[in-house]
């Protein structure tokens, strides 16, 4: 049997601090379709993680498994009209940080990754361009990945169709086995 303990980067978490890093506390959401209607995603959902524990979220499709990961970083659809509970990052509440305050903690201290590919990359853009943005979000200028290209001497380039953002072409590229 396998153990793997996850460690968070120093600058996301004030390590002192025992307990949770992570809380959710009665979390609603609850959408309003444009054809009319509510349909309530959350009801009620809390839970807490310890640092170093890993969580995983099962459930049928539409159960509000999306709806619980991107609540988490504070993203949420435009029908999302009823928002309620508390997500405690470390202690603060992530559903009334500003939006200064969010972009600072997503990638870093909190991230997701969608489950389909497809969701995740644009499928007309070039990935090289996806990957600058993200990095240029995160404070990572440009220039950096284009000298990291100089000095290898290997151009990352994707040029064949085959090679496009597609979910086929991304699964054969992503490594096999656990992400740590």
């Amino acid at each position: 049997m396998s153990r793997f303990v996850l460690s968070p980067p120093p600058s996301c978490f004030n390590m002192r601090c025992m307990g949770a890093i992570l809380e959710v506390r009665d979390l609603r959401v609850t959408y309003h379709p444009p054809k009319g209607g509510s349909h309530r995603a959350l009801d009620g959902v809390s839970f807490h993680l310890e640092p170093g524990e890993v969580m995983g979220v099962l459930g049928e499709s539409g159960s509000g498994k999306s709806t619980l990961a991107t609540s988490l970083l504070g993203l949420f659809h435009a029908n999302a009209v009823a928002v309620s509970g508390e997500v405690l990052l470390e202690g603060r509440n992530l559903l009334q940080a500003k939006l200064e305050e969010l972009e600072k903690i997503r990638g870093k201290c909190i991230s997701l990754i969608f489950q389909e590919p497809s969701v995740a990359l644009h499928p007309t853009m070039r990935t090289g361009r996806q990957v600058r943005q993200v990095l240029a979000a995160h404070g990572v200028k440009c220039f950096f990945l284009r000298r990291k290209q100089s000095a290898s001497r290997a151009p990352i380039r994707i040029n064949s169709a085959e090679d496009s953002a597609s979910a086929f072409s991304l699964h054969k590229r992503l490594p096999v086995g656990p992400p740590w």
